[in-house]
């Protein structure tokens, strides 16, 4: 999957968008935690 920045002159825009780029990534990082978690538990179950 490709992100894609768009570019500004506008450097606090610039600033917002990594931000925001940041943030959805630490989120995504979350999500793949908890399902590795949760794998891992079904594992042990099994």
């Amino acid at each position: 999957m490709a992100i894609i920045i768009p570019y500004s002159h506008d450097v606090n825009m610039n600033a917002d968008y990594m931000e925001k780029l940041n943030q959805i990534g630490s989120e995504i990082r979350d999500i793949d935690k908890q399902v590795n978690t949760r794998l891992h538990q079904v594992g042990g179950e099994i």
